[in-house]
């Protein structure tokens, strides 16, 4: 069998996807794909329609550090990575969003590069990260907003046994990015804001091809946002009767699958599993959740 095959199911939505085992992708295709299942049901729940939007292009520079997490890779994390990145988002405004999260959340993509500052051993990267970012008291002058992102990377220098040995960080050109953003937000006009962050970014490849100790870099930046049309807030009051998640129980299933090979050499081996999780609501967003899960490696086997 040529494929491996991914099912995604909640009480709304029911996925399955085919993912080849021929390929460097899964494992940018499986947490794409679970990324855009969770957007997609935030979408679909709040059918939220265009005009109730701003389209955005923000632009940031980043400066930061690599952590040494490992002794292994200790001796080439003392660089200083500079990243560059250009948004794409829409800040989304309308009533039944606020009702939601009592926030103005935006959501799109970035296209993030980045320097590490050892071109022979560590290269640079880019990456195209869809993301969500939650704005509090986006109608007030002064705002902070919390963004999650993941999405595919191309590394341009990685791991070799002959030529480089001592980049223990990755070991494919495909990998991803994922990061945690804080940002504080000031809005000079209804078009342009100024905003002062700090990022949260990791690489890995998921631990398909080996060594893949990954790359925890922390980053500073600050930047410009531009809105093509005037952002205008309603200050709305938030009203406790409305119910957001009428259903109190929900139950999630997953399975998943993928191959992987410890080195170059290996055959690829099937890595597969299932997980099952129930959640509680007890408030207006949060839940109490049960889960199990259960993997099975065959990789380990072979070793």
């Amino acid at each position: 069998m040529n494929y491996l095959i991914l099912l995604i199911s909640n009480s709304r939505y029911f996925m399955i996807i085919l993912i080849s085992k021929r390929t460097y992708f899964q494992p940018l295709l499986l947490y794409a794909f679970i990324f855009s299942f969770a957007c997609l049901n935030i979408s679909y729940s709040q059918n939220v329609p265009h005009e109730k939007s701003n389209f955005i292009i923000g632009f940031r520079s980043h400066y930061g550090f690599v952590l040494p997490h490992s002794k292994s890779i200790k001796e080439i994390s003392g660089t200083n990575p500079v990243c560059f990145e250009i948004d794409f988002n829409w800040h989304l405004k309308s009533k039944s969003v606020w009702q939601y999260c009592y926030c103005y959340p935006r959501t799109g993509f970035s296209v993030f590069y980045a320097n590490y500052m050892n071109p022979d051993v560590l290269g640079s990267s880019v990456s195209i990260i869809p993301f969500i970012e939650p704005f509090i008291n986006a109608h007030k002058k002064v705002s902070w907003s919390v963004r999650f992102g993941i999405g595919p990377a191309y590394m341009t220098t990685v791991h070799d046994e002959e030529t480089n040995p001592t980049n223990l960080f990755y070991s494919t050109h495909l990998s991803y990015l994922a990061l945690l953003n804080f940002g504080v937000n000031y809005r000079i006009n209804n078009r342009l804001n100024f905003r002062l962050a700090g990022n949260w970014n990791h690489i890995s490849n998921g631990g398909l091809t080996l060594p893949n100790k990954g790359m925890n870099f922390p980053t500073a930046n600050v930047g410009l946002d531009y809105s093509f049309k005037p952002v205008l807030f309603e200050d709305r009051c938030k009203d406790p009767s409305i119910v957001v998640n009428p259903k109190k129980n929900r139950y999630d299933f997953i399975l998943l699958g993928t191959a992987k090979k410890i080195t170059r050499d290996q055959d690829r081996s099937l890595v597969w599993g299932a997980s099952v999780n129930y959640s509680r609501m007890v408030g207006r967003l949060s839940a109490i959740s049960f889960g199990a899960e259960w993997i099975s490696d065959q990789s380990k086997k072979n070793v």
